[in-house]
């Protein structure tokens, strides 16, 4: 089986299902399946999130993420035996 190469990310319309449409509720998660099924990830539109709280989630969520990787990569150099070269042990070679 091959599948063909994703174009775009999908978009998952909820304005219908707030709205309150008839059929609307089984329609998104009919929608939703489909995208989970056959792509794994979406864009989700008119979910009634404020933009500043979207905001400021994304912005907690990069501090946090960037002070993991910072602390991970750390803790897996001082673990690591291989010793490369850098320009300060060099230095202190010569």
């Amino acid at each position: 089986m091959t599948s063909s190469p994703i174009r775009e990310i999908p978009v998952l319309d909820l304005a219908a299902y707030r709205r309150g449409d008839a059929g609307s509720l089984e329609a998104t998660a009919g929608r939703l399946r489909e995208i989970c099924e056959t792509v794994g990830f979406l864009y989700i539109v008119n979910h009634g999130v404020p933009a500043a709280l979207i905001e400021k989630w994304r912005c907690a969520i990069t501090t946090r993420w960037t002070t993991w990787h910072r602390r991970c990569c750390r803790s897996m150099l001082a673990r690591s035996t291989c010793r490369r070269a850098t320009s300060r042990s060099v230095a202190t070679r010569r």
